[in-house]
């Protein structure tokens, strides 16, 4: 029993972002995705609503979010549905991203942290949890890809998420959560819109001990998309966050060309 509480609770945080979302055991997720999608400030997006060259929003947000095939192949992979997104969590994270004023201020599903969709929000994609087979729900992969109707955004989500009150506001979730840890800021390949931006939580769960978890964010044009790597011994292995950000950032360039 023990080994499938650690395997649940590490397929919730895998999908919880840092504990914005959800701490759900895999057994209470939905079968499908959500869907949702986003665009960055002071460019032209390419497109600003329905599709790009004939791909829906939905299809996009669809295609940028991590697959089976830009995993490592040194070990083997899983997928588990992943876990619905804590309303609450997400009210009280974009409350406090507000008080920091206009420059913290987020848009209403800052890469897919809230699960919102509706609005300037075209469309939203959780994929599916990545884990290693045969394992206790470690490591793991999870990814999110939001679509905006416009570029007004997406880049000032980017740079909100590289403030130090974002890192403040994440704190303050896990805390109120019961995870005892540290967030600290975590530098990421230069990829897409911006300059990208990451974070790394160091945390305790006392049932089940140590966990790290990194998670990176991006832009590409009107799609914000976030990746989370989670492991409950030592870090993700860097070199496998960073050849699957740019193997999904690749991905991004050329379907936004």
């Amino acid at each position: 029993m023990a080994r499938r509480q650690r395997a649940a609770m590490m397929l919730a945080l895998g999908s919880a972002v840092l504990a914005v979302c959800a701490v759900v055991p895999a057994s209470a997720a939905p079968a499908g995705a959500a869907v949702r999608v986003v665009a960055p400030a002071g460019r032209s997006p390419g497109r600003t609503s329905g599709s790009t060259g004939g791909v829906s929003d939905s299809t996009l947000a669809s295609e940028l979010v991590v697959r089976a095939s830009d995993l490592p192949s040194a070990i083997a992979w899983s997928s588990q549905p992943t876990g619905p997104t804590a309303v609450k969590g997400s009210r009280q994270f974009l409350a406090c991203m507000a008080g920091g004023g206009s420059a913290t201020s987020v848009s209403p599903d800052p890469f897919g942290l809230t699960g919102r969709v509706g609005g300037t929000i075209r469309a939203s994609v959780q994929a599916a949890t990545f884990i290693q087979k045969q394992s206790n729900g470690e490591p793991n992969v999870t990814s999110s890809a939001t679509v905006y109707r416009d570029a007004s955004s997406v880049l000032h989500d980017l740079v909100a998420v590289g403030t130090p009150r974002f890192v403040l506001c994440l704190g303050n979730l896990d805390r109120s959560a019961g995870v005892q840890g540290k967030l600290v800021p975590l530098k990421v390949p230069r990829l897409g819109d911006g300059v990208g931006v990451g974070v790394r939580l160091t945390g305790v769960f006392p049932a089940f001990g140590k966990v790290y978890a990194d998670a990176y964010f991006y832009a590409e044009q009107n799609v914000e998309i976030e990746l989370s790597f989670t492991n409950g011994t030592s870090p993700f292995p860097t070199a496998w966050e960073q050849a699957i950000a740019a193997k999904v950032m690749e991905r991004a360039r050329v379907l936004m060309a």
